[in-house]
């Protein structure tokens, strides 16, 4: 049996990335970023690191879905958490 989960860390970033844009027709929705010459888009997403009391620590940085209200989801949760056994689902 594994140690159990010590500490759950969200860690927000922004980055910007050349080439990418938004479409002319609008901008709802989550993925719909287009390759745009000439363009430039910022985004923000955001990475979770679970360490346990042991040492051990593992990381997972969001994709298209690193969205604001995941974000605020994730913190919810995240500190229930802690003292639960990491290789359990």
């Amino acid at each position: 049996m594994s140690d159990r989960i010590s500490r759950v860390d969200l860690i927000r970033f922004a980055f910007d990335t050349e080439g990418l844009g938004l479409p002319e027709a609008g901008t709802a929705g989550v993925g719909n970023v287009i390759a745009k010459k000439g363009s430039r888009i910022s985004s923000q997403r955001w990475a979770v690191r679970i360490k346990t009391a042991d040492g051990a620590e593992g990381g997972y940085v969001t994709h298209w879905i690193g969205t604001p209200a995941s974000f605020a989801q994730a913190a919810m949760l995240a500190p229930r958490l802690i003292g639960c056994d990491p290789d359990q689902r």
